[in-house]
């Protein structure tokens, strides 16, 4: 097999592998969505996981975050009902529900921009969308960015005995 032939070989398969693993984005430049748990449904409320993991603000420190709700593809604004984080980090919701992280110390920068993860926010329901602001030293914001969380198919459930189980699926 020539050069030529192995060439267009490799740039099919990376096409095609790139096809493949297309994926919709659910998170930007330094919000890193992690997943979601469904923490009750009557009120329903669901945990949002995500860290923040900054790829090119060099030199820059995590000193804070601001996460807003907002609207994308017509869902509603999702106000931030509660939130958690690490030691050092603390949270601050306001009356919109827009949440506020103040990271003490500040995390330092690791090449690329301070990191943080095992964050957590509680919203009323998917899918949401926030608008997040990167705080360097001083609460100077650095950049922004977006995180959003499509729906979640909820799987019916239906109360029953484990005696009324196994008749129905003997």
């Amino acid at each position: 097999m020539g050069m030529p032939m192995r060439m267009r070989i490799v740039a099919a398969l990376m096409l095609a592998g790139c096809i493949l693993v297309a994926a919709r984005a659910e998170a930007g430049t330094f919000m890193r969505f992690q997943g979601t748990d469904t923490l009750s449904v009557q009120p329903l409320r669901y945990r949002i996981r995500f860290a923040v993991l900054p790829t090119h603000l060099f030199g820059v420190s995590l000193c804070g975050l601001d996460v807003v709700p907002g609207t994308f593809e017509g869902s509603p604004p999702r106000p931030v009902l509660a939130a958690d984080g690490p030691p050092g980090a603390t949270w601050s919701i306001d009356s919109a529900g827009s949440a506020h992280l103040d990271v003490t110390p500040c995390r330092p920068n690791r090449g690329s921009g301070g990191a943080i993860d095992s964050l957590a926010i509680v919203v009323d329901g998917l899918p949401a969308y926030f608008n997040c602001m990167y705080l360097g030293t001083g609460g100077v914001p650095q950049l922004g960015d977006f995180m959003y969380v499509p729906s979640v198919d909820l799987t019916p459930t239906r109360r029953a005995t484990w005696g009324s189980l196994k008749v129905r699926f003997r």
